[in-house]
């Protein structure tokens, strides 16, 4: 067999990772992770912790949801002057089916 002739392979999630993460834009550190197992869970994670910084960070969040690349945008204060970037993202994206 080939290499043009193997069979190619998908890869399984079983599970959706969630991370929230904040820094300057080419350096953002991943401050917490949380694991999901059903989209619902997921959204409900990404929520509760949209919330939570947005409360106790000052983060303005670019939307409400996670975009089709399961990324969500905002800006909070930096303690050095200037907007620190958040990050939350998720993967594999809710679009993917678990299994």
């Amino acid at each position: 067999m080939t290499d043009a002739e193997l069979p190619l392979e998908h890869p399984s999630y079983d599970h959706y990772d969630i991370l929230v993460s904040k820094g300057p834009v080419h350096g953002l550190d991943v401050m917490r992770t949380f694991t999901a197992s059903t989209v619902e869970d997921a959204q409900d994670l990404i929520e509760a912790q949209r919330t939570y910084y947005a409360q106790r960070e000052g983060v303005v969040w670019a939307t409400e949801e996670v975009n089709d690349q399961g990324r969500l945008f905002g800006l909070g204060p930096s303690q050095q002057g200037g907007p620190d970037t958040w990050l939350i993202s998720v993967v594999p994206t809710l679009s993917t089916k678990l299994g």
